[in-house]
């Protein structure tokens, strides 16, 4: 059970019917879903069943809600989520993600590209690179500081965004420079 099921929240990159896609819940949104789920599965909420020591299967422990909640109220962490949600999600061919992916057997997504860091624009105001998608989206693919941190934190090198305009991605490679790894000198 993924984290936004146990907070009965939407999936935010699925698509419905029509192609609509899911909006990303707001972070007042999942603090109220959270509240909610506690208050609906807590042990000392519910009527206790008649037969008791039985577990009700499928429905989330308060452990796992709490874990939901810290993820999905967390950016970062909810980012990194949502992108490994969806690559399982693709992987394994679900319906509402097949859109995304005409090859899942290579991990390929549709108008996946490979890019430096350096071939996208930089915003001083935002401290981000941006780079237009064929969408039509201007900053269509938005890459911030904090991702770079996170993924060299994991000793990674690239960063995978998702156009906000459509469902089209970009890989996004970059290396540190040695005066912002530790200040030492070569």
């Amino acid at each position: 059970m993924d984290h936004y099921t146990i907070l009965n929240l939407p999936v935010p990159f699925a698509r419905h019917q029509h192609g609509i896609r899911t909006k990303s819940s707001s972070p007042e949104e999942v603090k109220q879903a959270y509240r909610a789920a506690l208050l609906m599965h807590h042990p000392d909420k519910t009527k206790a069943s008649p037969v008791s020591n039985i577990t009700n299967k499928g429905k989330p422990s308060v452990d796992a809600i709490k874990t939901a909640y810290k993820i999905l109220s967390d950016p970062e962490l909810r980012e990194e989520y949502d992108r490994e949600l969806l690559l399982e999600r693709i992987s394994e061919g679900t319906e509402n993600t097949k859109h995304i992916s005409t090859d899942t057997r290579h991990g390929f997504r549709t108008g996946e590209e490979l890019i430096d860091l350096d071939d996208m624009a930089y915003d001083d105001t935002s401290g981000s690179w941006f780079r237009a998608c064929r969408c039509g989206e201007s900053k269509g693919y938005t890459v911030t500081e904090a991702q770079l941190e996170g993924e060299e934190r994991k000793n990674g090198r690239e960063v995978v965004v998702g156009c906000c305009g459509c469902s089209l991605w970009l890989r996004v490679a970059f290396d540190v420079s040695e005066e912002q790894s530790d200040g030492e000198d070569t």
